[in-house]
């Protein structure tokens, strides 16, 4: 290890080798411009591969379900060539957006609850009357992901070419600029764009990485298996490095693009794009959906109406598909025009020919529902080992509520059962 090159080496020595006039003109926005950065508490966001809790993916659900605008960007593994990571933006106006990144490379089993949570997500964003917004065409950028059966793109969302209609915005509104572009062909870069526009540096150094690598440090992918002692640390601190640059790398394309979004847009005159803050704040998003797809349930309809939420189960037993998005409501329909005054209790399969041959004598029928019924109980005082088989039942029933969301990792084989309670007790960790 005496020779050892961390991952981010590799990656500038491969730009060097590969694009060295890019790497000159990033060089050169690094040393001219700052930085393009968004303030933290602007964004939050969010890894979604196999290791991804299925309550994060619920909250996600809920937020996209009211959600219309969303801006993506891709990327594509440099030495497989494979796609591999999926950046979306709920985007929204004067409050925190959402940012979520799809590592397909480490995606779960498609037959599991967990993909199937995440394909549900999928087709909420990609719903035909949201809009879709990306620096080319969205739709080809997605095309090359169809593979992992995410989604569909039968009926696509509203697409929107940020940087086709930005070329037409610019060179309106920037007449007299000398580096517009006037040639059919020609395109602007987002990093270029970013640069005209806010006097600011979108680093690109990271576009030839490693994207199918496993960017959340929970997939475990950057722990050196075969290393140990310095060595093994210095390689962690390395793969580390590089999994948190290429997550901020992953969220700035979506953020500058977003910022690049409104002015182009809205038509925003050079003096609105100097006051972004202020003029961000007096726009709305067009709204593309109704306001209310449910008409309120009247109090004579809520007696027949059930409303089933599953939130926390994640269990996928029900036949309804994926894709179908109205609330799930069991409608328990009676044929009776009054409640009946007398409560039954259901009848066993021993009870049904008896139940039978006493519709046929309403007599009985009358005498068996009017004289009551003696319940005798009889107390019966468990033995030892049935009271502590009794006690054990209990405790496995409770355990199994309790244990509800599951987390499996793997551990030093040397630990024992009692010093791994003794690590979670000092984390608080309930078990």
């Amino acid at each position: 290890m005496s020779h050892y090159r961390t991952p981010l080496d590799i990656v500038r020595r491969r730009n060097s080798r590969w694009n060295p006039k890019k790497v000159q003109i990033n060089n050169r926005y690094r040393a001219l411009y700052r930085v393009f950065a968004a303030p933290p508490h602007t964004y939050s966001y969010y890894y979604i591969n196999r290791t991804t809790p299925i309550g994060i993916l619920d909250n996600l659900i809920d937020h996209a379900q009211t959600t219309q605008h969303f801006s993506i960007d891709t990327e594509n593994d440099v030495t497989t060539h494979r796609p591999s990571l999926i950046q979306i933006q709920f985007v929204y106006v004067n409050q925190p957006s959402i940012i979520i990144l799809i590592e397909t490379q480490h995606l779960p089993p498609e037959s599991s609850p967990l993909f199937i949570k995440i394909r549900y997500l999928c087709s909420l964003i990609l719903t035909p009357t949201n809009s879709l917004y990306a620096w080319g065409d969205p739709i080809r950028e997605l095309q090359n992901f169809l593979q992992f059966n995410l989604f569909n793109l039968t009926n696509p969302p509203i697409k929107h070419n940020i940087q086709s209609e930005f070329k037409d915005w610019f060179n309106d509104r920037y007449p007299c600029s000398p580096e517009r572009k006037d040639e059919p062909n020609d395109q602007y870069s987002l990093q270029h764009a970013i640069k005209l526009v806010f006097n600011q540096w979108l680093d690109k150094e990271l576009t030839l990485s490693d994207w199918g690598c496993g960017i959340d440090e929970h997939l475990a992918t950057c722990i050196p298996q075969a290393l140990v002692g310095m060595d093994r640390v210095r390689c962690l601190a390395g793969e580390r490095e590089i999994r948190k640059l290429q997550t901020q790398y992953a969220i700035n394309d979506c953020l500058s693009l977003t910022k690049l979004m409104f002015p182009v847009l809205y038509d925003w005159t050079p003096e609105q794009v100097k006051n972004y803050e202020t003029s961000l704040q007096s726009l709305q998003l067009p709204s593309l959906k109704l306001e209310s797809q449910y008409e309120d349930i009247s109090d004579d309809e809520d007696m027949g109406l059930i409303p089933v939420h599953v939130q926390d189960e994640p269990l996928f037993h029900s036949p309804v598909p994926v894709e179908v998005r109205d609330e799930l409501v069991v409608h328990v329909q009676d044929g009776l025009t009054e409640p009946s005054p007398l409560q039954c209790e259901p009848i066993s399969d021993d009870e049904e020919d008896q139940n039978i041959v006493s519709q046929h004598n309403p007599s009985s029928m009358h005498n068996r529902l009017v004289t009551p019924q003696r319940t005798v109980r009889m107390e019966k005082r468990r033995s030892p080992d049935s009271h502590k088989q009794y006690n054990q039942l209990q405790n496995r029933r409770r355990r199994a509520r309790r244990y509800k969301h599951e987390v499996i990792r793997s551990i030093y084989h040397k630990f024992s059962v009692t010093k791994v309670k003794r690590i979670l007790r000092s984390m608080n960790s309930q078990f």
